[in-house]
Parts: structure tokens; C-alpha cells; sequence
């Protein structure tokens, strides 16, 4: 019973990992995207809204990484998961520094940039 249970455990946090990891690739690909079609340079959404699910995505990943399981080839998919993470966390950051994607409000305040 022991051995099914620890299993199930594997299980569970390989299924945790690999959703984590397609939540962020989907949310950088609609971010990208997004910033593609966008001509305006402005959102009425607050791009940094994001990091609702950037942040939990490096934590998980940070997580298997330094406690669950270090090694192995779930310690490639738990790194694979902390970079997803902090890379979206990156384009968030450099869309607004580069004025490239920007809340209305906020590209108001700056002037209204051209891209």
C-alpha cells in the first residue's frame, strides 16, 4: 500500500509540474500574441494581472526544484517550470519598460508613447 501511495504522490506532482508549465507557455503565447495585434500600444486590462500566474508557476517550480525532487527528469521539468515562470515575469516587465504594452491609465501618464 505504501509503494501505491508514493507512487500516486509522483504522480500528482509530475501532474502539478506539467500543468504549470502549460499555463505559463499559454499565458506568454496570448501575451505575445496579444502585443502582436495590438497597434495601439495601450490595454484597458492591466498586463501585470499576469502575475497571477507567473508567480505561482516559479514558486511551483522553485518548490520541486530545492525540496520535492531535485533530480531526475522531474528535475528537469521542475527548472523548465521555474524558467517559464521567471520568463514571463521578464516579457511583463520588459512590455513595460519599453512602453510596448501598457494599461491606458498608465500610457497616459507616460505621454501616450509611440511604440
Amino acid at each position: 500500500m505504501a509503494l501505491f501511495q508514493e507512487k500516486s504522490k509522483k504522480v500528482l506532482a509530475s501532474g502539478v509540474l506539467t500543468l504549470s508549465f502549460t499555463a505559463g507557455l499559454v499565458t506568454i503565447g496570448f501575451l505575445l500574441t496579444y502585443t502582436i495585434q495590438n497597434d495601439s500600444g495601450h490595454t484597458g486590462l492591466d498586463p501585470y494581472h499576469a502575475l497571477a500566474v507567473f508567480v505561482p508557476v516559479s514558486i511551483i517550480g522553485l518548490i520541486h526544484l530545492a525540496v520535492v525532487r531535485p533530480f531526475g527528469s522531474a528535475g528537469w521539468l521542475a527548472a523548465s517550470v521555474f524558467v517559464v515562470g521567471l520568463f514571463g515575469v521578464a516579457l511583463l516587465v520588459f512590455l513595460d519598460r519599453s512602453n510596448t504594452l501598457l494599461q491606458y491609465e498608465v500610457w497616459i501618464e507616460r505621454g501616450m508613447p509611440e511604440r
